[in-house]
């Protein structure tokens, strides 16, 4: 009788032991192990900002330029997503919805609430590596920092030139190969952001090159040391323009301090006769960005801290001297789970308009982070559970459980 509800609270209430962060797809390190998790895990992210001075107040004034949200003092939501990851041996997914604020006065309001992820993944080991198929609304194969779940990031958002030149989701195919140190990833997407299907006649291929050794190369918030470095290409043909992307990363880490660098470069070709739609930039044009950024991380009494210093520029058009020529200076610090599922921070963030016309814009921000599940919280043993409330609802794989002990045989009266 106690097999059935033990049963089904074994489906309902999810193992976190082999739990994969929703906000992650970037390849396995040499020594964790993301793998599917049983049955559904449910995952939550919750990022609120607080901007304690803005130098830019006057709404006259505002410069609206790349990188700056234009906060003024007060409260923002950043990003609210929900959803679920789950599989079972060869098969896992990730499906979440979710909306946020956006990156920059630049940026397309996102609608309310959008599906962020809706992946099914299909993978199989052999002695030749580990091969992934994935299906569906996805991260495209890049840069590292695009790669790198906005968890992890220090500052909780990507660098200026991360945002504006790497791709983000998009829906396709991808496939992956990783064997010891190497990777490879290739990738076919709509290239429009088209949930329900192709809003041009052509697509966006992608594919990455990296050779990793150590820990963990998708991660700053870390105390073991890496290293890994990588290249990218994208080609998105769309209605009025063809877009080629190229770009270079690496992350260095010994025992915490952590170097994370990245150079991308975009050339965009508007078609010479557009018929439909005018193209995005009225003739053959460069973009170039790159980020720079050094970080420690250092377990303390009650969690853990991880001070940082990022550096990123921008570049829109090469060929122009105006306020498309920005770099921003992010400094701060992240305080990781001093209470269990939430981060805190605050940093100070200093914005430069290089060229054209210059406008102090400097702000100081505090954020705080929810996350479940969390990377540090001990797995719930639904089997250690109910073996402690003496029963055995479960058995593990390997037959670690003890043997039942035999009754003895009824003794037989001898006949008179």
């Amino acid at each position: 009788m106690c097999q059935k509800p033990a049963l089904l609270v074994a489906l309902l209430l999810p193992s976190l032991a082999l739990a994969v962060d929703g906000d992650r797809q970037a390849p396995d390190s040499s020594d964790e192990a993301y793998k599917p998790v049983p049955w559904l895990v449910p995952n939550i992210q919750l990022q609120s900002w607080v901007t304690l001075w803005d130098q830019d107040e006057d709404p006259q004034a505002d410069a609206g330029g790349y990188g700056d949200p234009e906060l003024d003092t007060g409260f923002t939501l950043r990003r609210a997503r929900f959803g679920f990851s789950g599989g079972w041996k060869t098969v896992d997914f990730s499906l979440r919805f979710g909306t946020g604020f956006p990156y920059d006065q630049l940026t397309a309001e996102p609608p309310t609430v959008d599906l962020i992820d809706g992946w099914a993944r299909f993978s199989v080991e052999t002695t030749g590596g580990t091969t992934r198929i994935s299906v569906g609304q996805q991260r495209v194969p890049f840069s590292r920092e695009q790669q790198i779940s906005s968890n992890d990031l220090t500052f909780q958002d990507v660098s200026v030139g991360g945002h504006w030149l790497a791709p983000n989701r998009d829906l396709g195919a991808l496939l992956t190969h990783d064997y010891k140190w190497f990777g490879v990833s290739a990738g076919v997407y709509n290239g429009g952001g088209n949930l329900w299907g192709n809003a041009d006649n052509g697509v966006l291929v992608a594919g990455r090159l990296e050779a990793h050794v150590g820990g963990d190369t998708y991660r700053t918030n870390a105390a073991d040391s890496a290293f890994g470095i990588g290249v990218g290409y994208s080609f998105n043909h769309q209605i009025a323009t063809d877009t080629h992307r190229v770009g270079a990363d690496l992350l260095g880490r010994y025992k915490g301090l952590t170097l994370l660098g990245e150079f991308t470069m975009n050339l965009i070709r508007p078609d010479v006769e557009p018929t439909v739609l005018p193209p995005e930039v009225p003739e053959q044009t460069t973009r170039m960005g790159a980020t720079g950024q050094i970080s420690y991380y250092r377990e303390v009494g009650i969690g853990a801290v991880e001070p940082a210093v990022r550096f990123s520029w921008l570049n829109d058009a090469t060929h122009l001297q105006d306020n498309g020529d920005v770099a921003i200076l992010d400094a701060g610090v992240s305080w990781r789970e001093p209470i269990p599922f939430v981060d805190l921070g605050a940093g100070y963030i200093h914005r430069m308009e290089l060229q054209g016309r210059a406008t102090g814009n400097d702000s100081v921000r505090v954020w705080a982070g929810l996350r479940y599940p969390s990377r540090n919280f001990k797995p719930f043993d639904i089997v250690d559970a109910f073996r402690k409330l003496g029963a055995k609802p479960l058995e593990r794989e390997g037959g670690d459980d003890p043997a039942a002990t035999p009754r003895p045989k009824k003794q037989k009266k001898p006949k008179t």
